[in-house]
């Protein structure tokens, strides 16, 4: 489960406000969000050389907003950690440009009759310092994601698994973790009940292998030092990372340890870490940048001005108010719904973002399948029914205040990072608040793995965030609500949206079960655990060079088939 795609997923795929930046040709926006940047242009000279002939010696230039906050797969929870694993790791499965499942490090699979188990094959593969890749590379991998004493936030993907949960939670042992490795090269995985989504979960990069002999390594220097550094990594996956400058640059070189070395057509990847949009926009205007997202209005009118061509996809996120509903005021729900209603978020579409980004009134991405040839998202909304007017927020904030015996709010303090486009946010957010309501809202700007830090330490009020969708099902997003998730960074707590989900883990008939997300996201809505703000679509531009990269809802940022020119 992914990932804004705080960021961590986020959300902290939490976060998905903060990723890798784009665009170019001709664009195809479709069902899966792909956009199309195969088709023919003039190619741009960047100053390298590259041609098509030259293609396996050419490098890229891309950029992060934000430093990678570690490359520990076990423990990676934001969006620019999980894109640079996705280059240099794999997993048993890939998703392929059109999110279809397809072999990763596992060459073929079997799967029982009842659903319940699974057999995979591995491939002759090796991890970059020459030795193989084995089943118990996932084995280890899987149980340490798992193990209690490693905080991992995306454990609960793995509660599918028979006896993860339980062991996890402290009420089993490692032991009971059905996940085998028969022999080197056959891996066999026990899940609680039939999971038809078990394999779409097996391409997220907490389900990638760790090497234990290289993990335990690193860690007898300290603890959690495997992943903090280019040195610190064994790698599976077409690159490595070659150079890891801190708040600088992370540069990928072609992996020749691979076990289809000539599938990296782009032989070095440098990743820059660049804050400010309007440098990278200029970076990208003096051919420095192959690919930059325009995340603001200003930037988007600049890139036509230019006779840029846009490319635009569906990230399958959706970005958020996030309300700490442990706070001493934000634990009221009317409260919560005032300050939620008070934003005109087709306003603030039409007139701030000016991406293609729509306005979100329910929590899972307008992307995402229902039923009967509907969303997920028409699914909730034709049965949430909320006054989300001006007017009933403002009765919301009455009613709020009444209930907490208060005449009028304390200082209310809103958490962000200190990204330029997300301060420019804040202060369209802080108007509305301040005309509808009549709060005046102190804003707290930090650095973007800092607010990470602070915001799962619940030391906020309200924040902006955002998480993913790993893949088309609303459980790759809805368990971040649950009591004890650990990305539930809302402090959020219901009985019955748990027993939904619980439910619909076990429900074999796959119209039931979606009902019962259905209802559990209705209970969020009723909750107003978070203020959906929009579902996130990235307008970019890419050098005409670039060739096959993929974006797409559930597959951002895929170089796997990319090259150069």
């Amino acid at each position: 489960m992914k990932k804004m795609k705080q960021t961590m997923k986020q959300i902290i795929s939490l976060l998905l406000v903060a990723f890798l930046l784009a665009g170019c040709t001709k664009v195809t926006t479709e069902g899966n969000g792909t956009a199309d940047t195969s088709g023919t242009s003039d190619t741009a000279d960047t100053g390298n050389g590259n041609t098509a002939e030259n293609a396996g010696s050419s490098s890229a230039n891309f950029y992060f907003t934000a430093e990678p906050a570690q490359l520990n797969s076990t423990l990676v929870y934001d969006v620019p950690s999980q894109d640079v694993l996705r280059a240099c790791e794999e997993g048993l499965i890939r998703l392929n440009e059109e999110n279809e499942i397809v072999e990763g490090l596992a060459a073929s699979w079997d799967v029982s009759e009842d659903g319940k188990e699974y057999t995979f094959h591995l491939r002759d593969a090796n991890w970059s310092d020459g030795t193989p890749v084995t089943a118990a590379d996932f084995v280890f991998a899987w149980k340490l994601v798992l193990k209690p004493e490693n905080a991992s936030t995306e454990a609960e993907s793995l509660y599918v698994i028979t006896g993860a949960k339980e062991y996890n939670q402290g009420e089993g042992t490692e032991a009971d973790v059905k996940v085998e490795a028969v022999d080197e090269k056959t891996l066999k995985v026990e899940l609680a009940n039939p999971t038809p989504y078990f394999l779409s979960t097996l391409a997220d990069p907490t389900y990638y292998p760790v090497n234990q002999e290289f993990y335990e390594k690193q860690e007898s220097g300290g603890t959690n030092l495997y992943g903090t550094d280019a040195d610190r990594l064994l790698y599976c996956g077409p690159w490595k990372i070659d150079d890891w400058v801190h708040e600088s640059k992370v540069v990928l070189v072609k992996n020749e340890e691979y076990y289809n070395p000539e599938q990296a057509k782009i032989a070095q990847i440098n990743l820059l870490i660049v804050a400010d949009p309007n440098t990278a926009y200029n970076m990208f205007s003096n051919g420095e940048l192959d690919m930059v997202e325009l995340g603001t209005a200003d930037l988007i009118n600049l890139a036509q001005s230019d006779n840029q061509d846009l490319l635009t996809f569906c990230g399958g996120s959706t970005t958020f108010m996030a309300f700490n509903v442990q706070n001493e005021i934000f634990k009221n729900v009317n409260i919560r719904k005032a300050f939620s209603y008070a934003i005109d978020r087709q306003a603030f579409c039409d007139n701030v973002l000016k991406n293609g980004s729509v306005p979100a009134t329910t929590f899972v991405s307008s992307v995402v399948d229902g039923l009967e040839g509907k969303t997920f998202q028409e699914m909730v909304q034709a049965e949430f029914t909320d006054d989300t007017s001006v007017a009933g927020a403002k009765a919301y904030l009455e009613k709020g205040l009444q209930e907490l015996g208060l005449t009028e709010l304390p200082q209310v303090t809103f958490l962000i990072d200190d990204r330029e486009s997300i301060k420019t946010q804040a202060t369209v957010y802080q108007e509305y608040w301040k005309q509808n309501l009549g709060v005046d809202m102190e804003v707290i700007s930090q650095p973007y793995k800092t607010k990470l830090e602070t915001q799962y330490a619940g030391r906020y009020m309200i924040t902006i965030s955002g998480w993913e969708c790993s893949f088309n099902d609303p459980i790759s997003i809805l368990p971040i609500f649950q009591t004890d998730n650990g990305n539930n960074s809302m402090l959020y707590s219901n009985g019955e949206f748990d027993n939904l989900l619980e439910q619909a883990s076990v429900e074999t008939d796959p119209d039931k079960r979606l009902q019962m997300l259905k209802d559990a996201e209705l209970v969020l809505m009723n909750d107003c655990a978070v203020a959906p703000l929009y579902y996130y679509y990235c307008t970019y531009i890419l050098q005409p060079r670039v060739k096959g990269l993929v974006r797409n809802s559930f597959n951002d940022l895929d170089f796997y088939n990319a090259y150069i020119e």
